[in-house]
């Protein structure tokens, strides 16, 4: 399973949006979009093998949760982790640079 083998170990839970709450797919999906205009489509293209790839992304993650300000609703200017800040987690910034994984070798079979 998908959360045993590659999220518990590293202290995380899979966790799900709740049915009814469209919102949150909204904001994942924005959060999509930023990573592929700023990252897979600028960089991608150069990166030569898959230990390159986990470096760059991993790179990105910091400088997009801890670095970059955002604009998105309610942000105004913070960095997501600002954010998660300011609304009462006390959260080590280990938690806004989660390991990058690649999921193509893992079979869809084990995910749920």
């Amino acid at each position: 399973m998908l959360e045993e083998r590659h999220y518990r170990p590293l202290g995380a839970n899979l966790a799900r949006i709740p049915k009814g709450r469209k919102g949150y797919n909204g904001r994942v999906e924005r959060s999509h979009r930023s990573d592929d205009e700023e990252f897979y489509i600028p960089f991608l293209p150069r990166i030569q093998n898959e230990q390159e790839f986990l470096e760059k992304a991993a790179s990105w993650q910091y400088f997009s949760n801890l670095v970059r300000p955002h604009y998105r609703k309610g942000m105004e200017g913070r960095t997501p982790f600002e954010k998660l800040r300011e609304s009462g987690y006390d959260l080590p910034e280990q938690f806004a640079v989660f390991p990058p994984t690649i999921l193509d070798a893992i079979s869809t079979d084990s995910l749920f």
